[in-house]
């Protein structure tokens, strides 16, 4: 288990516990600001895990906080598609990532990169 207290307010003191136990099951956690989506508050690890499925949260600050579970991104950005790696939601499938994560996707001229491939593929951009 999480080892966390049910008793106890879920907290930005908590999240490297979950992400701890989350992450041995194959999953990272990311929490992104209501207010503002594209504002990820915490990412599991520090940056996406390609290998990993993300669990998102969306955090209200009003009221002493409150957690609610985004089923999908696309549809919660208002989008068709939704980029895991830069956090944008878009509808052209040729999406040129801003992110230098996944320079071996679209930024083949990132240090270090030696990818010819232009954009990301469609199966790690849309969700089911």
């Amino acid at each position: 288990m999480a080892d966390l207290d049910y008793n106890t307010p879920f907290g930005v003191e908590h999240y490297n516990k979950m992400q701890s136990f989350l992450g041995r099951q194959g999953y990272q956690l990311v929490i992104i600001e209501a207010k503002d989506p594209k504002n990820r508050l915490y990412i599991g690890g520090g940056i996406i895990q390609e290998n990993l499925n993300q669990i998102y949260l969306e955090y209200y600050d009003d009221n002493g906080g409150h957690y609610n579970f985004i089923k999908k991104m696309n549809q919660y950005m208002q989008s068709i598609y939704y980029c895991k790696f830069c956090g944008q939601g878009f509808s052209n499938i040729n999406h040129k990532c801003k992110s230098q994560i996944v320079c071996k996707y679209c930024n083949p001229n990132f240090p270090g990169c030696n990818s010819d491939v232009t954009y990301v593929t469609i199966q790690l951009l849309k969700f089911q």
